[in-house]
């Protein structure tokens, strides 16, 4: 065998290095409601194709969308989205100078044009649904299930179960809404549900979460770890493990011990360079010599050849580190192999204290914004022993375990007060308090309203409404059946948030209040005597967004909010921006939001969709007062909700 062939054989070692790098890949499945907002901004951006069957009388539709890594749709996510402090956020418009005479001024595209309906499906796995685009999803004809002695027109004279025909292009979820209080009869036309463990949207995101992959800094050290910053964690990065030292039972020349594989590949993959290198050494010494000493031609033919053969070899050897080096520098250089560590540290998902579980054991921590640390007060012996039933209002609390995540105290002792924000200065009980604290105050009707994403309230609303106001197919019947009761405008306020100041036009809180009387009830019930009789008081809300500066506004949608919606996250009525006067002045906006709802299945006669005659009553003598507290961000106040949310 000829010695060059060293080189083939380094060569073939260094090529069957595999370099392996698990990634774990775990988030949050988006909900429905979160993948068909991403499919209609999919769609308009025309990255859809859509599929349509003909089965009998039943007809069903496949929206794929262009997905994968490289696709259309990651370009268009990182154009318009990007990741701010482990939320996914709308990027700014980029500004476009216009010359007017003499002045040169910024002018922002309107926010129409950003695609905000897709932030929920982004943020339930960035890292994973920016390159992958939402679907396939399966919508088509909708049939209900007739209910036991069901008298409607459809139904009548018919029995439990039959089908009854309700609409075409529909999703699973969208047939669910539209045939309640009916069962979907999915045995006549069958359409797959988008996500069936995930049907419906949670009344609350509160609770406690494991984040289970990401750490900081300082956590991985203590673990004993390697950190990798990591865009998609909120802590700054992941951690993975140091690779096991391993005792070879085999030494490699003098190496009797390797930290992981990769060491052990590469202690192997140097050895054989190094025998290589010695043996064409000995070889071209060996040719070296006869060449010298031969006293025949084919003896100097012989070692003239050995020499060039070794010193091929040695070329083959170091140009095959060199070949692979240039190609693909891993595999010379050789990464370990990254285990990530689960990191058993918590964070909190929670504004108040009482959405934890009530075992959860709490620590005072101070009146914001002066806090005592984390650490100074979980040094102290038997520090968490409070539970979140005695947190009491305007103050902080650390969580046991849950290392620097706070709740705010609603404790109020006193009959006939409520735990509300100091973000309106004339609160009682606010006088020498920061405005971004809460106090105890005797309230009839109260909240507060947190709000990001530039999204604010402008007007808030009680509603009286009446039971004529259930024909939600008849915009104008729905508006002679709604009342206001009271409105107000909210006062707005930055927050202090990591040492700073939000800018109120973006991200704040607000609060509202309202005391009507007991003679205000009687009117109301009053005006609804000849529209069916009085149903209930909901709240409607105009709410504006500025994002990308001055210019940038949609002024006055709407949201329509039961009780049932109080810090929830999506809410049972939707109505689309209108001129601020109309929003303010008179029923239509709100009559339209409130009969969105009722075609979605919502405003039924259950629990939890009213404020009843008997609560609102208690509240204005005194006895119960009520609060409702809830958050505006761009998933539950879109622009122009209407055209996503309404049917």
């Amino acid at each position: 065998m000829r010695l060059h062939r060293w080189g083939v054989v380094a060569h073939g070692i260094a090529v069957g290095v595999l370099v392996l790098a698990p990634v774990a890949a775990f988030a949050a499945q988006a909900t429905p409601q979160a993948i068909l907002g991403a499919l209609s901004v999919a769609s308009r951006a025309g990255f859809c194709t859509e599929k349509t069957q003909q089965l009998g009388d039943c007809e069903k539709t496949t929206v794929r969308c262009d997905g994968g890594t490289g696709s259309g749709w990651s370009d268009f996510v990182e154009d318009r989205f990007e990741l701010v402090g482990g939320s996914v956020q709308a990027k700014p418009p980029a500004p476009t100078i216009v010359t007017t005479g003499f002045i040169r001024q910024e002018e922002f595209a309107s926010t129409e044009t950003l695609p905000l309906e897709a932030l929920d499906y982004l943020r339930a796995d960035w890292n994973r649904n920016r390159s992958t685009a939402p679907g396939p999803i399966q919508k088509g004809t909708c049939y209900c299930a007739c209910n036991a002695n069901d008298n409607s027109d459809a139904c009548a004279g018919q029995p439990a179960g039959f089908p009854v025909r309700s609409g075409e292009g529909l999703t699973y979820e969208e047939c669910t809404a539209t045939c309640a209080p009916r069962a979907v009869a999915s045995d006549k036309c069958s359409i797959q549900p988008i996500a069936p463990s995930l049907v419906g949207t949670p009344a609350s995101t509160a609770g406690i979460q494991t984040d289970a992959w990401c750490f900081g800094a300082a956590e991985c050290a203590e673990q004993n770890g390697f950190f990798e910053e990591y865009a998609g964690c909120p802590r700054g990065g992941r951690c993975y493990a140091a690779e096991p030292a391993i005792t070879l039972q085999i030494p490699i020349g003098s190496v009797t011990e390797v930290q992981g594989l990769s060491r052990y590949v590469v202690a192997a993959y140097r050895y054989g360079i190094s025998i290589a290198a010695v043996a064409a050494t000995v070889m071209f010494v060996y040719g070296a010599f006869l060449y010298l000493v031969g006293s025949a031609l084919t003896s100097i033919g012989q070692g003239k050849q050995i020499m060039i053969d070794a010193i091929l070899g040695m070329i083959f050897v170091f140009a095959a580190t060199m070949i692979l080096r240039t190609l693909n520098p891993a595999t010379t250089q050789l990464d370990p192999l990254k285990v990530y560590l689960v990191n058993t540290r918590q964070f909190v998902n929670v504004a108040q204290c009482s959405d934890l579980g009530a075992n959860t054991r709490l620590a005072f921590a101070g009146v914001r914004p002066n806090l005592t640390s984390y650490e100074a007060v979980a040094s102290r012996e038997n520090a968490f022993t409070l539970l979140p039933s005695a947190a009491e209002c305007g103050e902080t609390y650390w969580i046991d375990g849950v290392e620097n995540s706070s709740c705010d105290g609603t404790r109020c002792t006193t009959q006939g007060e409520a735990c509300i924000s100091c973000a309106d200065a004339d609160t009682p009980g606010c006088g020498g308090r920061a405005s971004d604290t809460r106090v105890c105050a005797r309230v009839v009707f109260a909240g507060t309203i947190d709000y990001v994403d530039g999204r604010f309230p402008t007007n808030v609303e009680l509603l009286s409404v009446c039971n004529f106001a259930q024909n939600g197919t008849d915009v104008d019947a729905v508006e002679r059946g709604l009342f206001s009761l009271e409105r107000t405008s909210p006062d707005r306020i930055g927050r202090r948030l990591s040492g700073q100041t939000t800018n109120a036009d973006s991200a704040g809180r607000a609060s509202y209040n309202f005391s009507f009387t007991e003679d205000d009830i009687a009117s109301a019930v009053g005006d609804c005597e000849e529209r069916g009789g009085f149903r209930g008081a909901v709240l409607g809300v105009v709410y504006e967004t500025s994002v990308g500066g001055v210019g940038a506004v949609d002024i006055n949608d709407i949201a329509i909010l039961s009780p049932n919606n109080c810090r929830g996250s999506r809410w049972n009525g939707y109505g689309n921006g209108t001129d601020a006067g109309d929003a303010i002045f008179n029923m239509a906006p709100f009559a339209s939001a409130f009969a969105c709802g009722v075609r979605n299945g919502n405003f039924l006669d259950t629990a939890g969709q009213y404020w009843r005659q008997m609560d609102l009553q208690e509240a204005a003598q005194g006895n119960r007062p009520i609060l409702c507290d809830f958050t505006l961000t761009a998933s539950n106040a879109p622009n122009d909700p209407a055209e996503t949310l309404c049917r």
